[in-house]
C-alpha cells in the first residue's frame, strides 16, 4: 500500500501513537469497501450498529480504529465519551482527554462568537 503525504508533515515517533477523534462520516472509515486494514471484522458492527449505514464517531489510535466515542452535554458543559474496543493505554487515554479538552474549548469559543 502506498501513501502519500506532504513533505513537511510530521510522522510520529517510532513506538508512538496518534490518537484521532474522527466524526462519524469521515472518509477514513467511508472511504473504502473493505476496511480490515484499519478495523478488526469483528469490531465493524460496533461503528455501524445494525449495519444500517449510520456510522458511529471512531477514536482512531495509530492508524487502527481502536474505539467509539460520543458527545455528550451535560449542564451546558460538552464532554466527549470514549468507549474502546478492548482497552486504551494510559498514553491514549491522555491524549483522549487532551483531544476532548480541544473539542469542549472550541465550542466554548463558538459560542462566544
Amino acid at each position: 500500500m502506498v501513501h502519500w503525504m506532504a513533505r513537511d508533515t510530521q510522522t510520529p515517533a517510532v513506538g508512538s501513537y496518534e490518537v484521532h477523534l474522527l466524526p462519524g462520516f469521515d472518509e477514513f472509515v467511508l472511504g473504502y469497501k473493505d476496511r480490515t486494514s484499519i478495523l478488526a471484522e469483528k469490531y465493524a458492527p460496533l461503528i455501524v450498529p445494525g449495519n444500517n449505514g449510520v456510522f458511529r464517531p471512531t477514536v482512531v489510535v495509530g492508524g487502527q480504529i481502536a474505539g467509539t466515542w460520543k458527545r455528550v452535554v451535560k449542564k451546558g458543559v460538552i464532554e466527549v465519551e470514549a468507549t474502546p474496543f478492548t482497552r486504551f493505554s494510559a498514553s491514549t487515554r491522555s491524549q483522549i482527554e487532551r483531544l476532548a479538552a480541544r473539542y469542549q474549548e472550541f465550542f466554548t469559543h463558538s459560542d462566544e462568537a
